[in-house]
Order: C-alpha cells, then structure tokens, then sequence
C-alpha cells in the first residue's frame, strides 16, 4: 500500500476521542490532526480530519449531549484503503507511544 510514518502524537482525552496524530504518507503528503477515537464495536479508528458543520448563521450546533459534529472534506476511494490507514495509525500509535491507547 503506502508508507506510513506517524510524525506526531497529541493526547486528548474528550468522550470517544483519544487524541490527534499527524501523519506522513510516502514522503509526499502530511496529514495533520488525524483524529483517534473508540468504538465500542471496531476498538480503536483513525478517521482522515473534517471540518466542523455549521448552520446557516455560521454556529456550530449541539446535539443534546453537548456535542459538536464534523464533516469530511477528504475521503478514500474504497473501505480497504481506510481500513488500511485506520489500523496502520493505530499500530504507529502504539508502537511509538506504548500506553497511550489503553
């Protein structure tokens, strides 16, 4: 596939969310703010960043939980590569930061 290199690990413990990884692909593409969250079905997953949804006045709505949601800009063409990628992250994160995804 590619060569991934995880130049970056920031902790950020917010309900699902575990933190924010920047990643190197094939020395070609840095991808910032990486987003780490837990799943109760899937274990650990990396998603490619998005941006925060607006409304039409420009506020970031909350759900009743007091969240906020964020859209995809950037998307993989098929499961496989962002399977890939996911557990690829994942595995880096360890590796270079054992303990830091319990």
């Amino acid at each position: 596939m590619f060569k991934l290199k995880l130049l970056d690990w920031v902790p950020h413990r917010d309900g699902a969310l575990f933190g924010f990884a920047r990643i190197e692909l094939d020395r070609v593409l840095v991808i910032a703010d990486v987003p780490v969250v837990a799943s109760k079905n899937r274990g650990y997953w990396a998603a490619l960043p998005g941006r925060l949804t607006l409304d039409e006045h420009g506020v970031a709505p909350h759900d009743p939980h007091d969240k906020t949601s964020a859209a995809s800009q950037v998307f993989w063409c098929d499961r496989v590569t962002a399977l890939w990628f996911s557990r690829t992250t994942i595995d880096a994160i360890r590796e270079q930061f054992p303990g830091a995804l319990p």
